[in-house]
């Protein structure tokens, strides 16, 4: 996440049965005899992830894998914990699937119309439309126009020098991200808008987005890539989750 996102928790698969089979109500799912709920529980959940997730394979899901690292967003957890909802006959409680979801706050897309973004779309359009020849220097002009607060070593490190050799005509730049403001509104977890107060493009596109998506908004000063400042920005979202 740079300069900002849309954050809503995050938590392992491991532990999901057994709250399946005991949430709000201590028993196995409807129609699961007692002894056999904990395997067939099992296979339903893997299965559900599964198939959310676009695993042809259910018996391919790890228990000890991040929902995140399967692949699954914010949006498609709630598809999930509906699908565990019909499935079990239980009244899940919301809070059972959590997830992180980050949203690029470059996504220009999201407060078209204001003077700062819109000079922001166009500079950067411009320089990926006429990119110089050398990919250090056309690194550093964009990134000038997304966090002029950093200054980059010359020559580039080996690492950053080797992402700017990978910059082609095909990348999916950040103002071409739409963020599906409807979905957010209509699923069922809390939204946290965070961002680093270094760029005022990036705050208004923040500010735009918790305006649309009905979210907590909250500055956590630490520049271009807010998650690095660490304990403040661990904190934020510990204070944010205890809240809701």
């Amino acid at each position: 996440m740079h300069g900002g996102g849309v954050a809503a928790g995050a938590v392992r698969y491991g532990g999901v049965v057994q709250d399946v089979g005991t949430a709000t109500t201590g028993r196995a799912a409807a129609g699961v005899p007692e002894g056999e709920a904990p395997v067939r529980l099992d296979v339903l959940v893997r299965s559900s992830v599964a198939a959310v997730a676009g695993h042809e394979d259910w018996r391919l899901v790890d228990t000890d894998t991040a929902f995140r690292d399967l692949g699954l967003t914010s949006l498609r957890l709630t598809e999930l914990h509906e699908r565990l909802r019909e499935a079990t006959g239980l009244p899940l409680p919301t809070g059972l699937v959590r997830s992180l979801t980050l949203v690029e706050s470059a996504a220009s897309s999201a407060a078209r119309g204001s003077e700062a973004v819109d000079a922001y779309e166009r500079a950067a359009r411009r320089l990926v439309a006429r990119p110089p020849a050398d990919p250090d220097a056309f690194f550093r002009r964009l990134f000038a126009l997304i966090d002029p607060t950093t200054r980059y070593p010359v020559p580039l490190p080996a690492e950053l020098s080797r992402s700017a050799r990978r910059l082609s005509p095909d990348t999916r730049w950040p103002w071409e991200a739409v963020v599906p403001v409807r979905e957010l509104r209509a699923a069922p977890f809390p939204v946290l808008i965070v961002s680093g107060g270094a760029r005022p493009v990036f705050e208004r596109i923040s500010d735009a987005l918790a305006e649309r998506l009905d979210a907590r908004r909250l500055v956590v000063p630490g520049g271009h890539a807010v998650q690095n400042t660490g304990a403040p920005f661990n904190t934020a979202l510990e204070g944010f989750w205890s809240t809701v």
